[in-house]
């Protein structure tokens, strides 16, 4: 007998149903706590739960899901692309706000984690929390950290952004629209973007282009920090 549950299909329509759910509910209560990804996570584990659906049959397309997202990291070329003019003329702030945003929080967050006798793999998994989550991945294999952990990281780094972006941005006021962008988008990667589209179309313009440049800086400098704080 043909059972749906054990399809791809059946991954698949109810990730993309429930962060429509999620997008709309949000929408409805107009608050930063009401994330559509944590919406759209909550929605399908009471769904698998209620119904009895273990979770490897949602898996099937999840992990079809999952699979696009690396080739997906593209996409991100084109918000580049559409602002190179404001990247260019602003080039040298945004890279050494970046490289120093990214030089920061790997060092605090691996100081923080061996002063809290944090497991490797575990501190690992944690350090690619602030870059996109396609991206975050492949970083994540690369210095040996568990892609899963990593995603869920991201996740909470990216709402933690969106919540606390306005409340940052109102004790330390700036004029600066593009570095309120850039700010927020390499910090809270796509999560936090859609707060700075909230905030304006230069912000969210800014944010956008920021998370592929952060995200491929990321890459390059983190593994290289890593190795002198662990030969250290």
């Amino acid at each position: 007998m043909y059972n749906v549950f054990e399809t791809p299909i059946f991954g698949i329509l109810l990730t993309i149903l429930a962060f429509n759910m999620g997008v709309n509910l949000s929408k409805k209560l107009k608050s930063s706590l009401v994330n559509p990804l944590l919406m759209a996570v909550a929605l399908i584990i009471v769904c698998l739960v209620v119904f009895n659906i273990p979770l490897k049959q949602y898996q099937i397309g999840g992990n079809v899901l999952t699979y696009f997202l690396s080739p997906l990291t593209i996409v991100l070329a084109i918000p580049m692309y559409r602002q190179w003019n404001h990247i260019k003329q602003n080039l040298i702030p945004i890279m050494i706000g970046i490289c120093s945003g990214i030089f920061i929080g790997t060092v605090l967050t691996y100081c923080l984690g061996r002063l809290l006798s944090v497991e490797d793999d575990l501190l690992l998994s944690i350090i690619p929390k602030s870059i996109t989550t396609p991206m975050a991945i492949s970083l994540s294999n690369l210095i040996n950290g568990t892609p899963s952990v990593t995603t869920i990281f991201v996740v909470i780094t990216g709402v933690m952004g969106a919540i606390m972006a306005p409340i940052v941005f109102r004790l330390y006021p700036t004029k600066n629209k593009i570095a309120k962008g850039v700010g927020i988008g390499a910090a809270a990667h796509a999560i936090g973007t859609t707060k700075a589209m909230e905030m304006g179309e230069t912000e969210g313009a800014s944010s956008s282009a920021s998370i592929g440049l952060t995200g491929t800086l990321a890459i390059i400098l983190i593994p290289i920090i890593l190795d002198f704080l662990m030969s250290a």
